[in-house]
């Protein structure tokens, strides 16, 4: 029978029977419910995504391209299934295109959030089941983009990689100078001690009365200190028999003479 309103005046007011029927008591008789007769919900309930915030800019009723300043690669999505039963009946799965592999299942929870995402171009996806189990086929998805940093641009990795290159560059032609002036250097140094060597055996310039040799800077110096200088030479000193007679040739007389009167 048909009734609109059911009601008992006494506990219980409903009753299961062995047959698996529900019995209740109504206000024109009994009301009798058999749950294996009751239709299955063929329907999954579409979803609207209400509202995203990308980057602490909130969009309502958002549409797809949405582009986002730069900021923290936060992402949060609002979305709701379109249903005539309980909400908490119904059970949603989230996808987020060029970040998750898979479809993550989030339960009753209308509501995701991502953090730290790097820019770049993204799509989310959702999609809900009605109270029995029923999936949608299509989901409902929206694009959008987290904008990038100067620094994190492509044309700032290229210029940078040019400023290495030139470093790099500007530092090996540094070092290459450096070391072509060290062997100029070595070589003035060669030269010069070459053409001392070839002075010490060409012509030496020595005074007829002191005996000093001029070296190439116009100096006069002793003999010894010019070939010390200008050879591996060392010297010793000594007199000879010739300087000896005439330096003490009185004194070795007198000697000489005292031990022949002795």
């Amino acid at each position: 029978m048909i009734c609109n309103e059911v009601s008992g005046n006494t506990q219980p007011s409903g009753w299961k029977a062995s047959d698996g029927k529900i019995w209740f008591p109504a206000l024109r008789g009994v009301v009798v419910i058999d749950p294996r007769r009751i239709p299955e919900n063929s329907s999954p309930p579409p979803v609207v995504i209400e509202r995203v915030v990308l980057n602490s800019v909130e969009k309502q009723m958002p549409q797809d391209g949405v582009i986002a300043p730069p900021g923290s690669g936060r992402a949060e999505f609002y979305f709701a299934a379109i249903t005539f039963t309980s909400q908490k009946q119904v059970e949603y799965k989230i996808k987020l295109e060029g970040f998750d592999d898979k479809w993550i299942s989030i339960g009753a929870t209308n509501k995701a959030t991502y953090t730290n995402l790097p820019p770049g171009e993204y799509m989310f996806r959702v999609k809900a089941c009605n109270n029995d189990d029923v999936w949608n086929e299509t989901d409902t998805n929206l694009s959008f983009e987290l904008g990038r940093y100067f620094y994190q641009t492509v044309w700032f990795y290229v210029i940078l990689v040019m400023v290495l290159l030139a470093s790099t560059y500007g530092f090996y032609h540094l070092r290459v100078l450096q070391l072509l002036r060290r062997e100029q250097e070595l070589q003035r140094r060669v030269d010069e001690s070459l053409a001392e060597i070839k002075v010490l055996g060409g012509l030496i310039p020595i005074c007829a009365n002191c005996k000093k040799i001029r070296d190439d800077r116009g100096f006069w110096n002793q003999l010894e200190t010019y070939i010390r200088d200008h050879s591996e030479a060392s010297f010793t000193h000594g007199i000879c028999p010739e300087c000896t007679q005439k330096l003490y040739g009185d004194i070795l007389d007198n000697g000489g003479d005292q031990q022949n009167d002795a």
